[in-house]
């Protein structure tokens, strides 16, 4: 599993009172009640807690992987960008 995949379980699980085991990348947010502001205010904690910064951006996220994967570009643009 990805540290990133890691680190937005943890965060699910804390923010939106959901068992880890019901956690899968498939995972849709809708299916755990993440609407639309929900999911900004789970970017936003992400922002915090990595000291990242997601740009604005029209991609879809329904998934968890696709969180984990916008995650992990994002990482990986600013780890370039400080190279």
């Amino acid at each position: 599993m990805s540290s990133s995949l890691e680190t937005l379980y943890e965060l699910i699980v804390e923010e939106f009172s959901c068992e880890l085991s019901e956690l899968t990348p498939e995972t849709t947010l809708e299916s755990l009640g993440i609407d639309s502001l929900a999911k900004m205010e789970m970017l936003f904690d992400l922002e915090d807690r990595l000291g990242l910064h997601f740009p604005e951006d029209n991609r879809e996220i329904v998934t968890i992987q696709d969180v984990a994967t916008f995650m992990d570009e994002v990482k990986l643009a600013q780890t370039q960008k400080e190279k």
